[in-house]
């Protein structure tokens, strides 16, 4: 829980920082990034240090935040990266449009009875998504010959991905250590890739 609360401070000073160096006008998209994982950052260090009502109140605050953390920062990158470059604008868009289903099924998460098994055309979507901005960032990394980019999308690769592939052997709270990590490495490289203007 410690490491977890250094941790959230590590993910908040990365995005924060990134909140300075990004600017909302020029790179809105890397900035709304930068928002949110400034959010779950505030949210999972409250969740990781606060007891009793307030703690329940932050871990269910981070029942929220942490499945956005999964689905929203590495495509508002992607939607930032691809829009400007007019040959391949289209994919920018392509992120765009499968952000909006991937909300409405966090809502049907969210509100579906607890007894409900986990749908898998839910968990497929959401994969898919994660799969989909993971392998743009290496296509924009190839197409742009930008090294950043290429660590940038190994590190989400590392975070989102690995995870879920060794996940029987990792206890849920070294899951949280992990994914905090990657998230925080993520925030810190954001400003390298924007806000160079």
């Amino acid at each position: 829980m410690a490491l977890n609360a250094v941790l959230s401070v590590v993910l908040t000073g990365a995005s924060g920082y990134g909140l300075y160096a990004i600017k909302p006008d020029k790179e809105p998209y890397a900035f709304t990034a930068c928002v949110i994982t400034f959010c779950h950052g505030l949210v999972s260090f409250a969740k990781n240090v606060l007891d009793g009502d307030a703690g329940e109140t932050a871990k269910s605050a981070g029942n929220v935040t942490t499945p956005t953390m999964q689905i929203v920062p590495v495509p508002l990158i992607d939607i930032e990266l691809f829009l400007p470059s007019e040959p391949t604008n289209n994919l920018g868009w392509g992120h765009f449009s499968y952000v909006i289903p991937l909300a409405l099924t966090a809502l049907y998460q969210k509100w579906k009875d607890e007894a409900d098994d986990e749908n898998k055309d839910i968990q497929n979507l959401w994969d898919l998504t994660v799969y989909g901005g993971i392998l743009s960032l290496i296509y924009y990394s190839v197409q742009e010959n930008n090294n950043i980019t290429l660590a940038l999308s190994l590190i989400a690769w590392g975070t989102y991905v690995l995870p879920k592939q060794i996940e029987d052997e990792l206890v849920e709270e070294s899951m949280e250590t992990s994914t905090l990590v990657g998230q925080s490495t993520i925030a810190a490289f954001m400003p390298f890739v924007f806000g160079q203007s």
